[in-house]
């Protein structure tokens, strides 16, 4: 069911990216009628990569579960009851918000983190206050986020508070915190090298990022994307099945104190041989960067 709902929330996405860029387009200021159609093309495809890739980096600081500690809205508390048992859950822009096992709400998310407070918009494709694209603002605390939207769309709010007849709401959601032997981060960057059949060592770069309750794992060579997989965290082993060009195979990682993965692989489709492959961070004054995609 997933599957065949993303497509409509991508569309929803570019459709909605479009008619925000064109409400919040700032009028042409003197300086920049004195500039050629084309300098002036350059700069804001300039400022749109930068403001994107921005809200890129900042998605992942939403990316997982997290618990709804309260609620207010038009001024009135949430009672205890109808805020046990919630939870919000980001995976990539989607988030889905449930109580126990029933979705309550589901919806594609929209940040700019250039802004002042930084802004989030909630189109809601499905349950409470669906077809609504609620304006709101963000702020991270920590493992806290607080959130504050106006329901209807039609006037963000700058602040987080609610009063009687103004359709807003406040929230503030903890982070779910990691299991007590996951509590070492594997997020970063890392050299990866890995051995083929006959022995020969072959290096790439590889990225650990989150993505939902998962990670997402890129690697590359000479800055070109060379496999993307997925990953599943259970202890110190963490688990990547990776795919790129009709290859697709399986890592599986030991954890280290140090930081470091060790690990084994194989491809589908070959004939089941198992290979070695490693993982080491990289120092921050080190790192390659790679370039988004």
């Amino acid at each position: 069911m997933v599957r065949r709902t993303v497509p409509a929330f991508l569309a929803s996405l570019l459709c909605l990216s479009l008619l925000t860029a064109a409400e919040e387009q700032p009028k042409s200021e003197k300086a920049k009628s004195d500039q050629s159609p084309t300098e002036r093309s350059k700069e804001t495809d300039k400022e749109k990569t930068s403001r994107n890739e921005a809200a890129q980096r900042e998605l992942i600081k939403f990316q997982g579960t997290w618990t709804v500690e309260s609620q207010e809205t038009n001024g009135k508390p949430a009672p205890a009851s109808d805020v046990k048992g919630r939870t919000i859950f980001f995976g990539g822009e989607l988030f889905i918000l449930r109580k126990g096992d029933e979705v309550l709400q589901v919806g594609v998310s929209k940040v700019d983190p250039t802004k002042n407070p930084p802004t989030i918009n909630a189109t809601i494709t499905k349950g409470l206050y669906q077809g609504e694209t609620m304006l709101g603002i963000y702020q991270f605390d920590g493992d806290r986020l607080q959130v504050c939207f106006e329901i209807e769309g039609v006037n963000r709010p700058t602040e987080f508070k609610t009063a009687p007849g103004e359709g807003r709401f406040v929230a503030i959601y903890r982070r779910v915190p990691p299991p007590t032997d996951e509590k070492d981060d594997i997020v970063g960057r890392y050299e990866s090298v890995s051995t083929d059949l006959e022995g020969k060592e072959h290096k790439a770069d590889a990225e650990i990022t989150r993505q939902g309750d998962a990670y997402m794992v890129r690697y590359t060579k000479d800055k070109a994307l060379a496999y993307i997989g997925i990953g599943l965290r259970r202890g110190n082993m963490f688990s990547v099945t990776w795919a790129n060009r009709g290859e697709v195979g399986l890592s599986v990682y030991r954890i280290q104190k140090d930081g470091s993965l060790l690990g084994e692989y194989t491809q589908l489709g070959a004939i089941g041989i198992v290979n070695k492959e490693n993982l080491t961070p990289k120092k921050p004054d080190a790192a390659t960067k790679i370039e988004p995609k």
